[in-house]
Formats: C-alpha cells, structure tokens, sequence
C-alpha cells in the first residue's frame, strides 16, 4: 500500500510509513521529475533500453558520460556482431551508472575521470580509484592511520628478498 504526499514544492511517497521517495514538482511544461537510479535495475534485465529511457535521456549530453560510452563502445572494433557489442557496451554504462548508489557525485565523476586517463572502463576500476580517491582524502598516509589507531602496536616488517636471489643463481626448479 503506497501512500502519496502532495506540498507545492514536493511529491512524496511512502510504502506504509516508510519513505521510499521525494520528488521535486516540475513547474515546466513537458518537464518531468525523473530519479536514474530508480530504472536501473530494470535496465540491468533490459539493457537494450539504456537510450530509450527518458531518465537516461536528461544526463545523454554529459561531456563525460559521452567520452566514457565511446570508451566502452571502441575496445571490439573487429567484433562483426554489433548488437553483442552494443549489449556489451550497455551493461557495462550500466554497471557505472549503479555506482553513484554508493559514492558522491563529486567521487564518482572523478573516479571516471582518473579510469578514463588510465585507459580503463570497467565498473570495478572505477570503484577502486573511487575508493583509493577517498581513502587518500580521509587519511594522510601512514601517520595519520597510526594516530587514529592509538594504542595498537602495529607490526613492522622488512623485506628480504636476498634467499630469492640465491634461488634464482641456483636455477631451483620449483
């Protein structure tokens, strides 16, 4: 049972008491409130309809979204199906569309950005700069990660690589 709010500025809906959701009221004529996130995971199960969906239509003129669909679309020039690639293509935008579920704006559109500099389009490389991004933000390197974790001894270690080296002059099958 879902319940609907009306005020001038908003429309909100509630499933029970829960709110799920709130809108705000378009005043424009032909302008709708539409929220991406709310079609993506049916886009997940129709990827063929990523740019028939009107929701994806209001973000289609994004510089970067753009550069990063043509990213996604150039790795199979020599893949003769084009519907394989395509779908492809789709389900991988989708993937990094979901991932502004997890991350600000701000992170996410920097984190396609440093992945499109490195030449990687895939969902979870972006995720990893994403998150190194704010890990390098919140802490400032070992010092920081030490006196916010007062009173933990923490383990020093020492790499010693001199017994592989000896192995390697030995020519030791392993």
């Amino acid at each position: 049972m879902l319940r609907i709010g009306l005020s001038a500025e908003s429309i909100e809906i509630f499933n029970g008491e829960t709110l799920v959701v709130i809108h705000q009221r378009q005043f424009i004529t032909g302008k709708d409130s539409l929220v991406l996130d709310h079609y993506l995971d049916q886009l997940c199960r129709k990827p063929g309809a990523l740019w028939d969906c009107k929701a994806i239509q209001e973000i289609a003129n994004d510089d970067l979204l753009l550069l990063l669909w043509d990213k996604l679309m150039s790795p199979y020039p020599g893949l003769i199906d084009h519907n394989i690639r395509l779908r492809t293509a789709q389900t991988s935008f989708i993937d990094i569309l979901r991932l502004r579920r997890n991350y600000t704006d701000i992170e996410w559109r920097n984190g396609i950005k440093e992945a499109l500099q490195c030449g990687s389009t895939t969902s979870a490389s972006i995720e990893c700069i994403i998150r190194g991004i704010h890990i390098i933000q919140a802490t400032d390197g070992k010092t920081e990660s030490r006196r916010m974790f007062t009173g933990i001894k923490f383990p020093e270690w020492e790499c010693n690589l001199s017994s592989y080296g000896t192995l390697v002059r030995a020519e030791v099958l392993c």
